[in-house]
């Protein structure tokens, strides 16, 4: 395994609900071991097995559920 951190900027939530549905979005993925999103912030961080997912990808999962993201 080869465990990354990684910090994405998101835009395009409107309310605490869209933090929660992210987060859903990124522990249902494989290779993410552990992913939160702040609202107030506008951040997800994310802790991912590199060797299963790229930043490509959790960035792909935010797109996939409606929003935009930034590293």
């Amino acid at each position: 395994m080869l465990m990354r951190t990684t910090t994405l900027h998101v835009q395009g939530m409107h309310c605490a609900s869209c933090s929660v549905t992210l987060t859903r979005a990124f522990q249902g993925t494989p290779g993410v071991v552990e992913a939160s999103v702040n609202f107030a912030t506008a951040k997800a961080r994310i802790v991912f097995d590199a060797s299963k997912i790229s930043e490509e990808d959790l960035m792909s999962v935010v797109k996939k559920t409606g929003y935009t993201a930034m590293l």
